[in-house]
């Protein structure tokens, strides 16, 4: 959901769930890196994740943004290791030639 603050700044909003296509499958990173072997688990769930983001366009060429995003582990991540939530913070500035 994205809402037009007015001067070029907008805001948006986001939730997202993930679940394993398979059991047997693992989680892998962007690049396709396995990051959590599918062990002895047969959840699913993988995880949710709510973000909140404020940008500005501060001119045609140059856009200014903040992003927070939290994300709670689910089934699947709590029984094949480690299991935390996960807090992110970014700042992002695009220069468009």
């Amino acid at each position: 959901m994205e809402f037009d603050l007015g001067s070029g700044a907008s805001a948006s909003v986001a939730a997202m769930a993930y679940w394993r296509y398979s059991r047997g499958d693992g989680v892998y990173d962007i690049p396709g890196h396995l990051i959590r072997a599918a062990g002895d688990s047969d959840a699913r769930f993988v995880g949710k994740e709510a973000e909140a983001t404020l940008a500005w366009q501060a001119s045609q060429e140059w856009e200014l943004s903040t992003s927070v995003s939290a994300f709670a582990p689910g089934a699947f991540i709590r029984q094949s290791g480690a299991a935390r939530s996960i807090l992110m913070i970014w700042l992002e500035s695009n220069f468009r030639f």
